[in-house]
């Protein structure tokens, strides 16, 4: 059955497509945390092992609702690797890296995930879809918070 929430049809296509690109940034980027906190050693093992660890499971979280916006408007939410890999500009990592490396690939990465939502936020204005850009907005600043709790480690 379709569905009648008063968004026009064309429009869903664009709103979903930008929620799918923002699912699966947040997908790769909670893999890519997940790998730090497992990794991550040195002097300050334990905060970082603990803020990988805060910053996973928020991600995580806001996987799930953006995975729910997808299906509540009536298309079919990516699911696997080579969805998430196909639509997010996150890339991987390959090897070990030290706490600084680790540091400074989050800030790019929830830096540029920033950037990509406020394009989507701004193309999606004329879509009246409330719901939608409200929880974009509020993924702006969640990373926005955490780019600035990983940067606080590099002074």
């Amino acid at each position: 059955m379709a569905i009648s929430i008063g968004l026009n049809p064309s429009d869903l296509k664009k709103l979903v497509q930008s929620i799918r690109e923002v699912l699966s940034d947040t997908v790769m980027l909670s893999v890519k945390i997940r790998g730090f906190h497992w990794n991550v050693v040195g002097k300050d093992f334990w905060e970082l092992h603990e803020l990988f660890e805060l910053q996973y499971k928020a991600l995580n979280d806001a996987a799930d609702v953006l995975a729910e916006r997808i299906r509540a408007l009536g298309e079919k939410s990516p699911g696997s690797f080579i969805e998430f890999t196909r639509l997010s500009q996150i890339k991987e990592v390959d090897g070990l890296l030290s706490p600084n490396q680790m540091i400074e690939q989050l800030i790019k990465d929830h830096e540029s995930t920033i950037q990509r939502i406020r394009e989507h936020v701004k193309n999606l204005q004329e879509t009246n879809d409330f719901e939608s850009i409200d929880m974009l907005t509020g993924r702006l600043y969640e990373h926005g918070k955490f780019a600035w709790m990983v940067r606080s480690y590099l002074s």
